[in-house]
């Protein structure tokens, strides 16, 4: 109960405070088997990966920031391996698409928005404390 209302609050202070609105949670999901449909989200935990995203760009407009390509943002991950057992954080890179829908019309800037909710692979690097880090161009689990 009390992350759902922090995240309920932290989409309300997105709305009242605009500097929050350069913060994002993004999610990955990519399955290790075969896709299946329907998609078995909670029998395949391992395979999720939860974002925090800094827009740079945005943040620093009026310094360094319009220097910073703004479809590129440092992003921070978590994830767990074998049922929780092990946990692994991710230093990475994520892309800001919402420039490509930055359009008058509704129906684009909803798609935007939405499509703003997921991670795609990127580079990065995966840390856990029970194994050496792990390069690689493209994170995926």
């Amino acid at each position: 109960m009390a992350f759902n209302t922090a995240g309920l609050g932290c989409g309300f202070l997105q709305g009242r405070i605009s500097i929050l609105q350069n913060f994002k949670f993004k999610w990955s999901y990519i399955p290790r088997g075969s896709f299946s449909f329907p998609p078995k989200f909670t029998t395949h935990y391992d395979d999720h990966i939860y974002w925090f995203t800094v827009n740079l760009h945005g943040l620093f407009e009026s310094s360094f920031g319009k220097y910073w390509p703004e479809f590129i943002q440092p992003a921070l991950g978590f994830s767990v391996e074998n049922l929780g057992n092990r946990r692994e954080f991710i230093i990475g890179i994520d892309f800001n698409l919402l420039p490509l829908f930055n359009h008058d019309d509704e129906n684009w800037h909803f798609v935007g928005n939405f499509i703003d909710l997921f991670h795609f692979s990127a580079p990065g690097i995966k840390i856990s404390p029970s194994a050496d880090p792990v390069y690689r161009i493209f994170i995926v689990h």
